[in-house]
């Protein structure tokens, strides 16, 4: 990606925003792939044992936090699903956004690094700061298969948003 193709970075955070959303999509494919129902992210699932309140999926409790944070009450519980859903597709599009400010200043490809940016989420994002958070379950509380599934959804995610991201900027 050369950086006269996507001049400057708004257009970049735009495009990689874009790029973001779409391999959040490909996540979503990927774990219908995986676990065969569509839209059965483990995030949205509830766990066992995890029915009380404050035990939602980790994507639920980061909506919850949001609105909380805006209207200072709950999102109401027959909307956290939805809340849920878009809370993850909002964090796609602002993790893509970085990434496309981040791609438009390199002059090769980015793909590797895409990759790589993939593993950083799921690395910082689910398995540390969701946890150290308390918006998602402890590591040791979760299977290892889930945590091997949800590392390979972001290594889609991530490859994705830098192909994404290349050809909006080659376009």
């Amino acid at each position: 990606m050369s950086r006269n193709k996507m001049a400057g970075p708004f257009r970049a955070a735009l495009a990689g925003a874009v790029a973001g959303t779409a391999a959040s999509a490909m996540m979503d494919v990927y774990w219908w792939a995986m676990q065969g129902v569509p839209g059965a992210r483990p995030e949205q699932q509830p766990r066992p044992g995890d029915h009380t309140p404050g035990h939602e999926p980790a994507t639920q409790n980061m909506a919850d936090a949001f609105w909380r944070a805006v209207t200072g009450s709950e999102v109401p519980r027959d909307k956290k699903a939805v809340a849920g859903v878009a809370a993850h597709y909002a964090f796609g599009a602002a993790c893509g956004a970085l990434w496309g400010v981040y791609a438009a200043m390199r002059r090769r490809s980015a793909l590797p690094e895409g990759v790589l940016y993939g593993v950083a989420i799921w690395l910082l994002g689910d398995e540390i700061a969701f946890r150290a958070a308390k918006m998602s379950p402890e590591a040791e509380k979760v299977p290892l298969s889930e945590h091997a599934q949800a590392f390979g959804a972001h290594l889609v995610y991530g490859a994705g948003t830098a192909a994404i991201t290349e050809r909006l900027a080659s376009g």
